[in-house]
Parts: C-alpha cells; sequence; structure tokens
C-alpha cells in the first residue's frame, strides 16, 4: 500500500505565480480606474464649485441706457455698482459705458476719440447733464423746503433724499447725514415737534423719519 503522507499536496507552480499575476495585475487595472475615476470626480467638483462662483453673465443684470433725461448720478451709481461686481477694466468700463448712452447723452460720442477715458467720458456728462453746478440752487431749495398742505411724510421724506442727492452729489457722509435730517425736521413746519424729535437724538434723516412715524403717525399734514 502506497504512502500518500509522504509527499505533501503542492500547487504547480505555473499555476501558483500564473494565478498571482493574473491577480496583481487585476489588482492593477482596478487600482488604475479607481485612480482616474477619483481624479475625474476632484474635476468635476472643482469645475462644479468654480461655475458656482463665476459672475453671472450680463444679460442677467442689466445697466440700462441713459438719454439724459432722468438722474446722472443714479445711473452713474448703477454703472459703478456693475464695474464692480463683474470685475470691469478699464477698457470695458469704457466699452459699457458708451454702449449706454442714447438719445442726447449719446451725441457726447461724437465728440470723443480713441483715447477718451472713462473719467473724461464722465466729466463730460456731468458738465452737461449733472447738477454739479447747480448744487447751490439745490442747497437754497433744500433749506426752503416745507410740507406741503396734504402731503404723506413719507412722499417729504423721499423728497428730501432726492434734494440731498442733487445738492450734494457723491457719497454720503456723517455731515451730510446730519444736514438731512435738520432739513427733514425744519420742513415739518413745527418747532416743537422738531425739539421733541432732537431730544431723542436721532443720527440720520431715517432715525429722524421713524421718529416722527413713531410720535404721530404717518398721517398727512394738515
Amino acid at each position: 500500500m502506497e504512502d500518500y503522507s509522504a509527499e505533501p499536496y503542492s500547487v504547480p507552480r505555473n499555476s501558483e505565480y500564473g494565478g498571482i499575476a493574473c491577480a496583481t495585475n487585476h489588482d492593477v487595472l482596478s487600482h488604475n480606474t479607481r485612480s482616474e475615476s477619483h481624479v475625474s470626480n476632484e474635476q468635476g467638483d472643482h469645475n462644479r464649485v468654480t461655475s458656482r462662483h463665476q459672475r453671472p453673465v450680463m444679460s442677467s443684470v442689466k445697466l440700462g441706457s441713459y438719454n439724459g433725461n432722468t438722474c446722472l448720478e443714479t445711473f452713474l451709481a448703477k454703472f459703478r455698482n456693475c464695474a464692480r461686481y463683474f470685475n470691469w477694466n478699464l477698457e470695458d468700463q469704457l466699452f459699457h459705458l458708451q454702449s449706454s448712452l442714447e438719445g442726447a447723452a449719446g451725441q457726447i460720442l461724437w465728440s470723443t476719440g480713441r483715447h477718451t477715458t472713462v473719467d473724461q467720458l464722465i466729466r463730460l456728462l456731468r458738465n452737461r447733464f449733472g447738477n454739479e453746478n447747480q448744487a447751490e440752487r439745490f442747497r437754497a431749495e433744500l433749506r426752503c423746503r416745507r410740507r406741503r398742505k396734504g402731503e404723506s411724510l413719507q412722499t417729504l421724506y423721499q423728497d428730501i433724499c432726492r434734494l440731498m442727492t442733487l445738492a450734494y452729489p457723491g457719497p454720503s457722509s456723517d455731515l451730510s447725514e446730519i444736514v438731512g435730517r435738520d432739513a427733514f425736521l425744519d420742513a415739518l413746519g413745527n418747532q416743537a415737534l422738531r425739539i421733541r424729535i432732537l431730544e431723542r437724538e436721532p443720527r440720520t434723516l431715517d432715525e429722524a423719519l421713524n421718529l416722527q412715524a413713531t410720535d404721530s403717525g404717518l398721517l398727512p399734514a394738515d
């Protein structure tokens, strides 16, 4: 009887190494596939993040046009907001500003040349359509403004804001806020009410309006 225990079972070398080689190649291919998929996913995530942070296209936010019949400073404020939000360089700013001019305002382009800058074009617009040369007139109108019969506080407030913009063009300051507050309180035409509101120390025109509305309600003048 033959003794098989003396000869331990072994896998043939070719099959053993072949199996290991096949497994190793399969693992490498799987690893490479996973790596490529990971890189692709990272690129996709990056593209999605980038697209989320891109500025909206110009078609979704309109600068609008200016023809000389509306407030120039309001239009220029919108222009500066668009330039800042869309990161326009000086060439972009000049192009969009020129493209927005129509009618009488567009005629200014006849007197500009290839080397006209944004600042020069804005200066031309202000000289022709702005209120810089009429600021003193608007300041006098602001000082004399009084609440009309039947006029609501909100209407008076809006007109004071309009006159403030025309009388003191440019960004607001602490001083202009005080001037606007005092002009509004003077326009109420009630000295006792003016003193009562000032005792509560409003710092701005908006605060003065809120205090007046709280004190007497948004009622029309007598």
